[in-house]
């Protein structure tokens, strides 16, 4: 019986850790698109200034 216990704790660990993984993931692509766009913006209102 205890190892059932132990075994479906261990499997939500698993489930928890990867979800946060995804997230993660996920923030990493937002920050990422985030930045390219804010280089974009100031090239333009560079390119603008001149």
């Amino acid at each position: 019986m205890k190892r059932n216990k132990s075994f479906s704790s261990g499997r939500r660990l698993r489930a928890s850790n990867q979800r946060r993984m995804l997230l993660k993931r996920m923030h990493q692509k937002v920050m990422q698109r985030r930045k390219q766009f804010a280089i974009t913006e100031l090239a333009e209102q560079w390119s603008e200034a001149c």
